[in-house]
């Protein structure tokens, strides 16, 4: 009986074979008529294998042997509103299995107002067990590279397959058993235009070729499209506006998930209400990014090591189909014994960046300035906005009253004077313009006892301080108050400053009236300040006062009159250090001097 049994399921089963055998032949001549028609083109393949699943309707619940009598035949399976067919489109038979070419398609939605986007996969050879079940890779391969516009940026699939041999290269596919679609794996790049993201070398410059773009690859398994979150790296990059801020990202959240988001995500204020549904926040997709670095443009020099950016971290940056947003800032970035501005002083004590929808809505800095001519304890408060074209904007907040170490005065400092900072050569380069008055109260020793000069009321316009030569000049010195040399009252013929790179000179031509209409002269006095640079900091010292010159000028009627004069000469190209004067004295009317 048990011998019966076993000879009627070899028959049924030689039967089977008989039948697929001719099936066999038959589908292997239309396939050939198909492979000469489209020349192999499996996509082609896939789209007329599809179209013609389509029109039959001839979809089962389970591929078995049995049900491969008729070709195509279907597997259809629907996910998050996404659908994903499989059609066998070709069989060859064995003795113990089935060879099958298979297709497969998956229209992607794009939006209301746009046509889905249709993806094809293909694999031939795959083996289907007589007894049941799929043997072996069951991996149909995405046929070609597709790009997908996702937001503002694009992210591109990437497929292949050897014609050849029908082996598939494990970049995106789709896995099935035999109740159709299981999972999906991807392999894809996703790249940001040139208007969002701008890439930078390692040297943190800006790769300018129309062609470089910010791009990631990433690979993940999903078991629905519509639930994609993968983990991302993205390569340093400049945002559009902000020319010279690199930011450095490690790891990232890509979120094409309608279901999820990322854990611990967090928004921008103010961005959830302007830009999110409320009801449905999942449907948030885009790019997440928890932990960043921002590396400050070139001009943020530590002095002990320019080539050394400086950078702060950061936390919780969104870039999606609105642009790029976050809030950014960072406090004690570079203190005053480490920044130089060109050689001021220059600390930055916070630093911000806010961007919503890839608007920057607001970025800056402050902390503290040094005018070069100043003590090094006096420093000036500052504020800097950056613009969208990236000029600096500063507005110092004490500007009024300053020691001008270089002349030992005392400065007034006029409301319409400012302090303005551009960028030149990756550098800071500030520039002062002061009005004011100054109260030189100025001696050759060092406590600054028994002053020589001590000038009220020396008004000036237009002093500019600079970081390269000429570093000190002025449209105008005059004076509106009290002058007093060695505690003589004195008069002002002119003012004048020189400056070369290493000195400067504040020079005046006085009057003095010992005796009215007796006893007068005039002189000219300097006082002299030096110029030095001390480990990239520059700085303007008083040095000394000196006379360059003396007139005297006696009249005491018959008994003597006397005119003279000496020029003291200091570094004279010609006479080095030397003086040289005249003598014209009459005495008694009758004797005359001359030298």
């Amino acid at each position: 009986m048990r011998k019966n049994l076993k000879i009627k399921k070899q028959c049924k089963w030689l039967s089977v074979v008989c039948t697929l055998a001719i099936i066999n032949c038959q589908l292997s001549i239309k396939s050939f008529a198909n492979d000469t028609l489209v020349n192999n083109d499996y996509r082609s393949r896939a789209i007329t294998a599809m179209n013609e699943l389509d029109k039959s309707n001839h979809y089962v619940e389970s591929l078995t042997s049995e049900a491969l009598n008729e070709l195509p035949i279907g597997l259809k399976r629907t996910i998050s509103n996404v659908t994903y067919k499989i059609a066998i489109a070709n069989a060859i038979f064995y003795n113990d299995h089935a060879e099958l070419t298979a297709f497969a398609k998956i229209d992607i939605p794009q939006g209301s107002n746009k046509p889905s986007k249709q993806l094809f996969f293909g694999v031939s050879k795959l083996k289907l067990s007589y007894e049941g079940g799929i043997i072996g890779d069951t991996k149909l391969v995405l046929l070609g590279n597709i790009s997908i516009p996702v937001g503002s940026s694009n992210l591109t699939l990437k497929g292949g397959f050897d014609i050849n041999t029908g082996q598939a290269e494990d970049l995106t596919y789709i896995s099935m058993d035999c109740n159709g679609f299981k999972e999906m794996g991807l392999s894809a790049d996703i790249s940001f235009p040139r208007s969002m993201l701008v890439p930078v070398d390692a040297k943190g410059n800006r790769l300018e070729g129309a062609n470089d773009k910010v791009t990631s690859s990433f690979k993940t398994i999903v078991s629905d499209w519509n639930d994609i979150l993968v983990n991302i790296s993205l390569p340093h990059f400049e945002i559009a506006p902000l020319k010279g801020i690199t930011f450095n990202i490690d790891q990232a959240i890509f979120d094409m998930s309608d279901l999820r988001n990322s854990q611990g995500i967090t928004y921008p204020s103010g961005y959830e209400a302007k830009y999110m549904d409320a009801g449905n926040p999942t449907l948030w997709q885009g790019i997440y990014v928890q932990n960043l670095s921002i590396t400050l443009p070139k001009q943020f020099a530590n002095r002990g090591d320019s080539t050394k950016r400086i950078s702060f971290t950061a936390n919780n940056m969104l870039i999606d189909n609105n642009g790029i947003s976050g809030e950014f800032a960072a406090k004690n970035i570079l203190n005053i014994n480490q920044g130089s501005a060109s050689g001021w002083r220059f600390s930055v004590d916070e630093f911000h960046i806010n961007l919503q929808a890839n608007n920057l809505t607001g970025a800056g800095f402050k902390g503290l300035i040094g005018l070069p001519v100043t003590k090094k304890e006096e420093n000036l408060a500052y504020t800097a906005c950056i613009s969208p074209n990236n000029e600096y904007l500063l507005k110092v907040s004490n500007l009024d009253s300053l020691q001008f170490n270089v002349w030992k005065a005392q400065a007034l400092i006029e409301p319409n004077s400012y302090i303005q900072l551009t960028v030149a050569g990756n550098k800071f380069k500030p520039e002062a313009f002061l009005n004011g008055k100054l109260t030189i109260t100025a001696s050759n020793k060092a406590d600054n006892s028994k002053p020589i000069a001590n000038f009220k009321g020396i008004a000036f316009r237009g002093l500019k301080i600079k970081t390269d030569a000429p570093y000190l000049s002025a449209d105008y010195f005059g004076y509106e108050g009290t002058l007093a040399v060695a505690n003589f009252p004195v008069s002002i013929d002119n003012i004048s400053l020189t400056t070369t790179p290493t000195q400067t000179k504040l020079s005046f031509g006085l009057a003095i009236n010992l005796m009215q209409g007796k006893f007068g002269g005039k002189a000219g006095l300097n006082i002299i300040g030096d110029f030095k640079n001390d480990e990239g900091v520059h700085s303007w010292a008083f040095q000394k006062i000196t006379l360059s010159k003396v007139e005297v000028n006696a009249d005491f009627g018959p008994a003597f009159s006397i005119k003279g004069g000496v020029q003291i000469m200091e570094d004279d190209p010609t006479y080095g250090d030397a003086f040289s004067g005249y003598l014209d004295a009459t005495f008694l009317k009758k004797i005359s001097v001359k030298a």
